[in-house]
């Protein structure tokens, strides 16, 4: 099993405590724990870099996959039965490598823990290029070269002073083309897939003074069509989970569905959750987006208390 990080594609690591893989190694399986380039250092295009795909984190986690295809014998591992695994981001690029011709092969199943949620707003080769010059035109360099010769440091400032919105694109080569197409064509790895997300993965990211005119506005925006329909089924008198309600299902619940049936369509196997514990001290984040992960890996969260129902639960999935 490969476990990939989430962090939005500008942070994380893969030794962060909660994915310590010692416990789940205990159920007869190998674990492996990767890191990729994040942020501006992963996901960067620039005019002088057109031979290039930009996508250099999802390329680190390829040459790390075909590394554990290469070598996991030597651990007992087998290389014909990789499960690529990840959780937010991490989840993400697990169905950009599933849709990707050159992901093909490198593992047999995959899993997505609220990761599908990249279905549509996707970046093209031309724009992120000129992300990259914007970037480039903020450091006050006159090339790509010189650009490189800066301190990390100074990079990444550039990148923050944007918003760090460096991320996967459409390069025609790893990624031809925005993940609804591909799965819509039937475009993707022969793979099985276990996909799923949480009950309320936006609720700890939405303002506390949320109003449902807020909701209105938002369902106005994205869905006037079904205005009266949505409006029907959301508790107005809690804007807070009724904005989680819509935004989770929006975000991650509906495209998990839509991935899911897409693979079902052609003959995939196909298992899809809805994970809605919350443990005891949640009260204020509920079934937060990440609550599954200390139950994929059994290390529970130092600043969540664990009960000894939480502790068994990982051995009854």
């Amino acid at each position: 099993m490969v476990w990939v990080h989430g962090g939005a594609d500008t942070g994380g690591w893969s030794y962060e405590p909660n994915y310590l893989g010692h416990h789940l190694a205990k159920q007869d399986v190998v674990v492996v724990s990767i890191n990729y380039r994040l942020n501006i250092f992963g996901f960067f295009m620039h005019p002088e870099l057109s031979d290039q795909t930009g996508n250099f984190g999802l390329e680190d986690e390829m040459v790390a996959l075909q590394w554990v295809k290469d070598h996991i014998s030597f651990y007992g591992g087998d290389p014909e039965n990789i499960t690529y695994f990840g959780e937010s981001a991490g989840g993400a690029h697990v169905s950009y490598l599933m849709a990707s011709p050159k992901g093909r092969g490198l593992f047999k199943r995959g899993i997505i823990q609220s990761g599908a949620y990249n279905l549509f707003d996707w970046t093209s080769k031309n724009k992120s290029e000129e992300l990259g010059t914007t970037a480039q035109t903020l450091l006050g360099v006159q090339n790509l070269q010189t650009m490189k010769n800066l301190p990390a440091e100074t990079i990444l400032s550039a990148s923050a002073s944007l918003g760090h919105p460096f991320g996967p694109n459409i390069d025609g080569e790893l990624i031809p083309n925005n993940l609804t197409q591909l799965l819509e064509e039937g475009s993707f790895n022969n793979i099985d897939l276990i996909i799923g997300s949480n009950k309320n993965e936006d609720y700890m990211y939405i303002d506390e003074n949320v109003t449902a005119n807020d909701i209105d506005k938002l369902i106005e925006r994205y869905y006037p069509e079904h205005k009266d329909t949505l409006l029907a089924l959301l508790d107005l008198e809690d804007p807070r989970l009724a904005m989680d309600h819509l935004t989770t299902n929006q975000v991650t619940l509906c495209p998990s569905v839509f991935i899911a049936r897409s693979l079902a369509k052609n003959g995939n196997n196909v298992y899809q959750y809805h994970f809605t514990r919350r443990r005891e001290g949640s009260e204020k984040i509920l079934s937060y987006h990440g609550a599954e992960i200390p139950y994929v890996f059994d290390t529970h969260d130092e600043w969540l208390p664990t009960n000894e129902d939480d502790i068994k639960a990982p051995l009854k999935q």
